[in-house]
């Protein structure tokens, strides 16, 4: 005989409280039974449904969508994951991008370059980026933005910054020096764990990249911005002489990423 449990019971052995058991009872999202004088009656069904109820809500969906879900109302459970699943990567993303442009301020405020007047200006910059963001997503193929596009979420990353940062002060050094060398070797390391491991999308990224610098006149003011805040021209020739030092010197194997231990 299947067991049966009043609500109280019930919600001390699913975990879950008599009001929200209550709430979902109105929304018809768990319908238990009923004695003759109302009382809610509980089954083990109802607690297997509980148990699914608990693992879709615990990983953020709607009860809404949860009660399409296991009533089989035209919403998969596949549908259902992947929904959240996107949404998740969004409110990441959200975060990722505050956390990036906080440390990038930080950086700035360590550094004495700002007041905290401009540190503030300058977050509410780098925060309200995205239009920004999507505007250099027409350079790339959906692939390569798929891949590259968090790249420009705070163009340049930290440690693109710190990279350039050191190149500008290494300008007057020697391409053939082995700090050049040096550099040209963080460039690559830092290319090869942005643009992945599939060669065909490593080129594909390179030329949106190549695009997107060509057309640098045509960018949004705040991503403009952004390039004129480093020597880049400067830069970018001298890691070009130390690139061609380098192979010179060492060989394509110079350039090649760096195997990962298994």
């Amino acid at each position: 005989m299947e067991r049966r449990y009043r609500v109280r019971d019930f919600a001390r052995i699913t975990g879950v409280t008599v009001k929200a058991l209550q709430h979902y009872d109105r929304i018809g999202l768990l319908r238990p039974s009923r004695t003759p004088a109302g009382h809610r009656i509980y089954s083990e069904r109802d607690v297997e449904r509980v148990r699914q109820i608990i693992a879709l809500k615990a990983i953020g969906v709607p009860l809404k969508r949860i009660k399409a879900v296991l009533d089989g109302h035209r919403t998969s459970l596949s549908d259902a994951l992947k929904a959240q699943r996107d949404e998740l990567l969004a409110q990441r993303n959200g975060l990722q991008h505050a956390l990036n442009a906080i440390a990038i301020v930080e950086e700035e405020l360590g550094r004495g370059r700002l007041s905290e007047g401009q540190a503030l200006a300058q977050l509410v910059d780098l925060l309200s980026i995205q239009d920004d963001v999507e505007a250099m997503r027409k350079y790339f193929s959906p692939e390569a933005w798929a891949q590259f596009g968090d790249y420009w979420v705070d163009w340049p990353p930290p440690q693109w910054r710190e990279l350039f940062r050191d190149a500008e002060a290494a300008l007057d050094e020697s391409p053939e020096s082995e700090k050049a060398a040096a550099l040209v070797a963080r460039f690559y390391a830092l290319w090869h764990a942005e643009s992945g491991d599939d060669p065909t999308l490593k080129a594909a990224i390179r030329e949106g990249s190549m695009r997107a610098f060509l057309d640098r006149e045509n960018w949004p003011p705040r991503m403009q911005r952004r390039w004129m805040e480093f020597r880049f021209r400067d830069i970018t020739r001298f890691i070009s002489k130390a690139t061609m030092a380098a192979f010179r010197r060492h060989g394509p194997q110079f350039f090649a990423p760096t195997k990962r231990a298994d």
